[in-house]
Parts: C-alpha cells; structure tokens; sequence
C-alpha cells in the first residue's frame, strides 16, 4: 500500500496549439496555419485490485501494473484551460490506509486525500462522444467513478454522476471486433480502436499480421507536429502488455450487411511527443472526427463488365476527416487514406511493388521494388522510406500467392489534391499508405480509395480496370 500511497501524479505542461506544416516535394509547399487549441493532453484511467478487496484506479500504468489484474476504465484531460474548466476527479484512502475511494469531491469524511486522477468535461462543454460518468459502490459503501462501457466487477450500485464525462474504454480486452462478410472477403473493425480495421480475411489468409492499434488499417492526420489517428497507437513498448496500448474514442459503428460505418475521435501516436511528462499517454482532439464507410461486393461493380470478375475481391474505402466550423480557409495538408503496417522480417510480405495504374501499357504498370530501392530518411539507417506517385502500391508475398494493394485516382470532391502511394520501412515493420496532399475544409472532406485483395497478377488488372473504368 506504501508504494500506492507515494505514486503522486506528475504535472504535465500544457501542449501548444498544433501548427499542420506539410511540406511535400514536388506537390505543395506551404505551410497550414495552426489548429487552435484542438490538441488535449489526456490521461488513461486504470482500476487494479490490491490485498483482494481493494480496488483502486490510477493515472499511472507503472503504479497499476504492479496490482494484477488491470483493467482500462476511461479518457480524462489531466486539466482543462479556462474558460471550459474541468471537474476534476480524487482518489482517497481511509485512515486505516487499507481501502481506497475515489471521488469528485475534494473532501471526505474520514479519508484523506491522495492524488488528482485529472478532470472531467462538465456537461455544458462534454465533447462528442464523451459519456455520462457513474458513481459505483460495494458492499462496505467505497466508491469508484467508471463510465457504462467500463467494467464493474466488485461493485454493487451505479449511480448516475449528473454533469461529469469522460471518454469510455473496453476494459483490457485486447480486441472488440464488429464484422461484414460479403463472398469472399470478412472485413472486422475494432471498437477498442476507433473501428479501425483489425482483420481483413480473403481466401483464408488474414492481411493484417501484427498486434497493435497502430498496425490496423486506418486513416489519419500526417503533420510536423501531430499525427492524429483514427485508431490510436501502442502506449507501452512490451506489446504483451495490451492493456497498456490507447485506442481512439469510437463515436459510432454501424453496420448492416456489406457495409460498415465508423467515426472516432482521433488520438496522437505518443512517440511523436517525446515531451510529455511521465504517465500521460497521448494527446487527443475533441473536435476533430476520423471516420470511414466501408462496402464490400458492390453493386456498381458486380454490374459493371469489365469489373464483375473481380468484384468480390474489391473493398471501397470511403475516409471521412471533418474538421472543426472554425477551421477557417483552406489549409494543405497530407492524409493516410488508409495506411497499415505490417511486419517485413517473416514470411509476410517477402516482395513489394508499386502498381502505377496511370500507365497507360499495363504491362509497365507494375515494378518490384529491392532493398537498394529503399532511401534512408534521417539519421537511423534503420528507418529507409520509398516515395511513389502514382495512385497505389502493393505488396505482395513471396509466391505471390497474396497481394494487398490500395489504390485511388481522384479526390471524390472535385477539390483536387494528388494521391500517391507511399512505403517505408523501420525495423521489422514495414509501413504502407495511400496518402492525399491537397486541401483540407471546414466540415467534412470526404476521399475514396479502394483497398485490392488477390494474387499480384490480379491485383494490378483490377487496379488498371479501375483506371480505365474511370474509377
């Protein structure tokens, strides 16, 4: 209990307004004006059990992980600016120091305050997709503060807490997948992750190789000083400690047949804010949403002659960024739409390509990319990127047995931006992107991709007939 007691909560500075500043060769170089005050430091919330009766939340991993098992219960901003000033929440011991309570209470009877878990949003100000927060207690009336989608074990009673929110979490369930199955291909998104794609399935082989919700398939927000994403990221480096990893807040998940629709509150990778004081896991932005629609065996391709073959073997991915009313003018920015990793030292994937479908000889179309092809990006030889324009790429297996490529020719806005394909590797990681660099509105901007399943040999037909389809 000594080691509970002593683990106060450090004070992170507040993080600038996020400047956007693109700088993208041979495409745009100007410089986006800064997101204002968009970016909200934020801390995860864990509930443990110490002695086999004492349940305790805490807003640091290292102080819960010691009292197995862990569980994530909620988002919370470790402090608000003025004028929305957050409620913030405490957690207290009783004077014997054998049970602890939290509360939003700055006073209890007979318990003596411990530390600040953070704040949480007042009603008149709670962000889109925050929840309601709850009051629980046991049996000997000791109170914790959860929200519905968290877990309860050990608690009696729920009580509404009128006017607290927080952003809700999936206990330590590594994943929490929603699935569409058309005829050949099962797509499953995680709840846990912003509904990003977890699992892709066609003819028996899953695409998606690696743990991580920085792995999944996605999209995000590509900046010098951000990187929201619609799925959120690895939190610890011991990816056996999944309940460690911070998922995007997921708004909605709908699905209905063939077709799925997700939204989410994007969160930063935190290896991008190397700054961050001890036991803040990340940055998240209340007004921006990431979101997509996705179909499987389309209509319009099951019709169309030259595509019918190949229908079943074609995912439209429709992203959707929609950007705060205030966001004022048009801004340049670069976007994954979608991106993915997945790991370049097994069996998958042993080749990549890049399948420029803007040839018009397909057969000069496609090119095997080598090791030697790689550039080295910065100073770690470890981190080699590869720029591509073009529309796509793809990757393939050794035997070309299994291909995913992601392709788009055009901005479905009449807006026009530039779309390419983009690769690099680091470590055993290799990372694959559709990416647009163009404008970026108030509202929501809307871009189509089309993600390609199959052999090599097929994957470059159907991005071809795309292309001459006019797709």
């Amino acid at each position: 209990m000594d080691n509970i007691r002593r683990s106060k909560s450090s004070t992170p500075k507040l993080l600038p307004a996020l400047a956007f500043i693109t700088l993208l060769p041979g495409v745009y170089s100007q410089a986006s004006q800064s997101i204002h005050s968009m970016g909200v430091t934020f801390k995860t919330i864990w509930r443990a059990l110490h002695n086999g009766n004492d349940y305790f939340a805490s807003n640091h991993y290292e102080e819960a992980r010691q009292y197995p098992p862990v569980e994530q219960l909620y988002y919370i901003p470790y402090r608000l600016r003025s004028p929305v000033n957050g409620i913030r929440l405490y957690r207290f011991y009783d004077s014997d120091g054998v049970q602890h309570t939290e509360s939003s209470q700055g006073h209890l009877p007979g318990s003596k305050k411990e530390s600040i878990l953070g704040v949480a949003w007042p009603q008149v100000s709670a962000p889109g997709g925050t929840e309601e927060m709850y009051q629980l207690r046991d049996l000997n009336q000791l109170s914790a503060i959860a929200v519905p989608k968290a877990p309860a074990a050990g608690f009696e009673e729920k009580v509404p807490l009128t006017g607290l929110y927080a952003y809700p979490r999936y206990g330590y369930q590594e994943k929490t997948l929603e699935c569409i199955s058309g005829s050949s291909i099962k797509l499953c998104s995680d709840k846990a992750a912003g509904g990003s794609i977890a699992e892709l399935v066609w003819n028996n082989y899953n695409f998606i190789k690696d743990d991580g919700y920085s792995h999944n398939i996605q999209s995000s927000i590509l900046g010098d000083h951000a990187k929201p994403t619609e799925g959120g990221s690895t939190f610890n480096k011991d990816e056996s400690e999944k309940v460690a990893w911070n998922g995007a807040p997921l708004i909605s998940l709908i699905s209905n047949n063939n077709r799925q629709s997700s939204s989410a509150i994007p969160i930063d990778r935190t290896s991008r804010r190397p700054r961050l004081a001890r036991g803040v896991t990340g940055v998240i932005y209340p007004d921006l949403k990431i979101g997509k629609n996705l179909q499987i065996d389309a209509e319009e391709f099951k019709q169309n002659e030259a595509l019918s073959l190949y229908a079943s073997q074609i995912i439209v991915y429709d992203a959707q960024v929609t950007m705060p009313t205030d966001w004022s003018g048009t801004k340049l920015v670069i976007l994954e739409v979608p991106g993915g990793s997945i790991p370049t030292k097994s069996k998958w994937p042993s080749h990549f390509y890049t399948v420029d479908a803007l040839y018009s000889d397909p057969t000069k179309s496609v090119r095997e990319i080598f090791n030697s092809d790689f550039q080295y990006e910065g100073e770690s030889d470890d981190y080699k990127y590869l720029f591509q324009a073009g529309g796509g790429i793809a990757i393939a297996t050794g035997r070309e047995e299994h291909a995913i490529a992601v392709y788009s020719r055009r901005s479905q806005q009449g807006k026009e931006g530039e779309f390419y394909g983009h690769l690099h590797k680091k470590g055993v990681h290799g990372h694959w992107s559709l990416r647009y660099a163009g404008p970026l509105y108030a509202g929501q901007n809307t871009f189509r991709a089309y993600i390609i399943l199959g052999e090599i040999e097929e994957v470059h037909k159907i991005m071809h007939l795309l292309y001459t389809e006019g797709y």
